[in-house]
């Protein structure tokens, strides 16, 4: 089957449709580039961190950006400082070329009660979460970045490790000067919803249930949804809504974009 309705959408809303395939998968395949629990013993917080930090930095700005977006090194919870106000811990701004990243992170036990300590033995989930935000200027191209995130792994406990959260982002700027100038301006929504993480000991590495769903709004093109429905295998439903027209098809995780003659 078909994953690209092109008979039924313009040349723009192609394009937009394998942006915002991209923006989905770059979250499902920063879950998959992680390690995941090997086994039900708990969590330390470095790997709980390192195991967010790509799925939440799995930026949709990445995919409507004409300019590259930078990446940001997981955290170390040792220069992160807890705050008892917000009842979090609130980690150094860091700024690479223009975009500036704002985290904190929270703890909480299996009532959901917040906590001012990590307990391998007791900290049932971590919330991370991160605003990017700035200004990249390359060649002709100003791109103006403004991203917040809200991501919680749960499941530390038990070895399945789930994730869930949210995010909105907005790409506004322009390519090119002078008359040839074209304005940029997309808003992106993703909701995470029980995303159950691979487990490194079976070896399988995509997402073994659970969605990630994305609403684009741009500039040359109708709003469009894109919602992600994984199974653990490579194969995953895609469902796609534009214009009042829904279609459903299967996506190849491995080659999500066939080169097409």
């Amino acid at each position: 089957m078909r994953v690209f309705p092109e008979c039924l959408m313009s040349y723009s809303s192609s394009r937009l449709l394998r942006a915002a395939v991209a923006a989905v998968l770059a979250l499902a395949g920063a879950c998959s580039d992680s390690t995941g629990p090997s086994n039900v013993q708990p969590a330390e917080l470095n790997d709980v961190l390192a195991e967010l930090q790509p799925s939440s930095l799995g930026s949709a700005v990445d995919a409507f950006s004409p300019l590259p977006v930078p990446g940001f090194s997981a955290l170390v919870p040792s220069s992160c400082s807890y705050d008892g106000a917000s009842k979090s811990f609130v980690c150094p701004n860091v700024t690479i070329s223009g975009i500036t990243a704002s985290r904190s992170f929270s703890l909480f036990d299996a009532n959901g009660m917040p906590q001012a300590t990590f307990d391998r033995t007791a900290t049932a989930a971590v919330a991370l979460k991160t605003t990017l935000a700035g200004t990249i200027t390359s060649g002709g191209a100003t791109v103006t970045i403004d991203e917040r995130q809200d991501v919680t792994l749960s499941g530390l406990l038990t070895g399945i490790h789930t994730l869930n959260g949210t995010s909105l982002s907005h790409v506004t700027g322009s390519i090119g000067t002078g008359a040839a100038s074209i304005p940029l301006s997309t808003t992106v929504s993703t909701t995470i919803t029980n995303l159950v993480l691979p487990r490194s000991s079976t070896g399988n590495q995509w997402p073994q249930s659970g969605t990630i769903a994305a609403t684009i709004t741009d500039t040359d093109s109708e709003p469009m949804s894109v919602t992600i429905t994984f199974n653990g295998k490579s194969k995953a439903t895609m469902t796609v809504t534009m214009g009042g027209l829904t279609t459903t098809s299967t996506i190849d995780l491995t080659n999500p974009f066939p080169v097409r003659g």
